[in-house]
């Protein structure tokens, strides 16, 4: 090239340049003659055939001429920087460039430079691998090539960029669960960023190769074993790999049976809400509860995404339930049973004193009996709101009743111990009137013979229980008491005749009706 110098030998084998002189021509016109060495060193050429002759020194004979050397001089070269990579690099990974001379000739030295490098690095060959490239070997990168004593150097290639990306790392997906049973269909998945179609994948078990340059991210077979599962990636366009996935464990065991809990444990009374747990030590299943043995027929509705199943019991007894899980078209073995054994809900009892029919004034006592034994604290509630005070009472007593205080009565009791609470009564419905006045007749039409019998009757509309009544008349000083609504004087004699008055009396202390009108005997 234009400037570098050029040394021209005319070699003559065997005889040295003691014995000759030279001469040179270039286009067969005279370029030196009886040049006394063999080489001559000059900057000043041209392009041409180049050819020499020896002059023997003794005599002045000439040897052959040589085959002409065709010598091209062309202007000072630019080389071309390729890479062998059409995409970026990823960390990691190997990239090749090139620094390509044209025309090309030999004797070069290549030099290799970016801004970030205080000296130019040198290869023997015009090309420079960089091995287990970073992030920071990215940059404009220039070449340019040398050769002779002194260094002659071409021009600085145009820059070249070599992109750097941090390689991805892929993720292992394993599916349904890292904790599978035998004869499951697993899937395994590389996951790396960008998607399937720009790369294959590498698959190792336990650090060994599975497979290599797989197409698709994933692997769904049914033939595998216990292990540490890795992958990575190969960039289709020019096979650069990704990093290695971190491991994800695959744990293989036989075919699982879960077991049932249930809760609560014991002591459980109809009308509880009970909530049975199918346990089973991996994820991704649905399940399925059968009762009793009905083992060919699930509850509805089939199939639960959740492991709780929650039931009311109504009816006291041994019930069994059973559990089975199911991963796609896998299902596990059937759980021993878990057995519920219900007793029946104590219900309480309201009791009224005098009656479920009272009067405006009465009092009224309410009781709430339970047939147990237990230490309760007692809720009453009229027309189903609470009755605040009467709480924790078994009596609730009502004085001076008014018609406000009718209704639907009903109670429940609480404990802290099992069962912690009863049923709630059946309502007694307590009915409240004002203060009643009897009507007072007789069994006969007309008068009385003396020496017969006649009986009175004392009746209360409406009726009700718990009453005993009293009879009077102007010429008695105290009433006379009957238990019942009658009372019959027996051998009548003049006296008995009369003017009768009656009334009702209940409780204690006693509640008293009005009189009844006067009746004639």
């Amino acid at each position: 090239f234009r400037g570098e110098k050029v040394t021209f030998r005319c070699d003559i084998q065997g005889r040295g340049d003691t014995e000759w002189t030279y001469d040179w021509y270039r286009d067969h016109n005279t370029f030196y003659t009886y040049h006394t060495t063999q080489e001559i060193s000059i900057s000043d050429y041209y392009s041409g055939e180049y050819t020499c002759r020896g002059r023997r020194r003794s005599d002045s004979q000439i040897s052959k001429t040589s085959d002409p050397v065709k010598l091209t001089v062309s202007e000072k070269p630019k080389p071309e920087l390729t890479s062998d990579l059409k995409g970026d690099v990823l960390t990691g990974n190997s990239v090749t460039l090139y620094c390509t001379l044209k025309p090309q000739s030999d004797g070069w030295k290549f030099y290799w430079i970016k801004p970030t490098q205080s000296t130019e690095t040198e290869t023997e060959t015009h090309s420079n691998t960089i091995r287990s490239v970073r992030v920071s070997d990215g940059g404009q990168y220039r070449c340019r090539a040398g050769r002779g004593n002194p260094v002659y150097y071409t021009d600085y290639s145009d820059a070249l960029w070599v992109n750097v990306t941090e390689s991805p790392k892929p993720v292992v997906i394993i599916k349904p669960d890292t904790q599978v049973f035998r004869g499951e269909r697993v899937t395994f998945k590389c996951d790396i960023k960008g998607g399937d179609t720009e790369w294959t994948y590498d698959w190792y078990k336990d650090g060994y190769t599975l497979y290599t340059s797989y197409t698709t991210q994933e692997i769904s077979i049914s033939d595998y074993y216990s292990g540490e599962y890795t992958c990575r990636g190969r960039r289709r366009s020019d096979s650069q790999i990704s990093k290695m996935s971190d491991p994800v464990t695959l744990t293989v065991s036989e075919k699982p049976k879960p077991t049932v809990r249930v809760n609560p444990q014991s002591s459980v009374y109809t009308g509880d809400r009970v909530t049975l747990t199918c346990n089973l030590n991996s994820t991704g299943w649905t399940f399925l509860w059968y009762k009793d043995y009905q083992k060919s027929n699930p509850l509805s509705p089939g199939t639960r995404n959740t492991n709780t199943l929650s039931v009311t019991v109504s009816n006291e007894g041994v019930t069994q339930y059973y559990c089975k899980a199911r991963r796609g078209n896998y299902d596990s073995e059937i759980s021993d049973p878990a057995t519920i054994t219900v007793r029946a809900r104590p219900k309480p009892v309201v009791k009224v004193q005098p009656a479920e029919r009272v009067f405006i004034g009465e009092t009224v006592t309410l009781t709430c009996e339970i047939q147990t034994g237990e230490s309760w604290s007692y809720l009453w509630y009229r027309n189903n709101e609470e009755l605040s005070d009467a709480a924790g009472k078994k009596t609730h007593t009502i004085t001076d009743i008014k018609e406000s205080d009718k209704g639907d009565y009903t109670c429940k009791g609480t404990q802290s111990s099992d069962p912690k609470y009863t049923q709630t009564s059946d309502g007694v419905t307590l009915t409240v009137s004002e203060k009643p006045k009897p009507e007072l007749t007789s069994d006969l039409k007309g008068d009385v013979l003396t020496g017969n019998s006649v009986t009175l009757y004392c009746t209360l509309k409406p009726q009700s229980d718990g009453w005993k009544f009293y009879w009077i008349k102007p010429t008695q000083s105290t009433e006379t008491e009957t238990e019942t609504h009658s009372y019959t004087i027996r051998s009548v004699s003049v006296s008995d005749g009369g003017q009768y008055r009656c009334r009702a009396g209940r409780g204690n202390p006693v509640y008293y009706t009005h009189y009844s009108d006067e009746f004639w005997v």
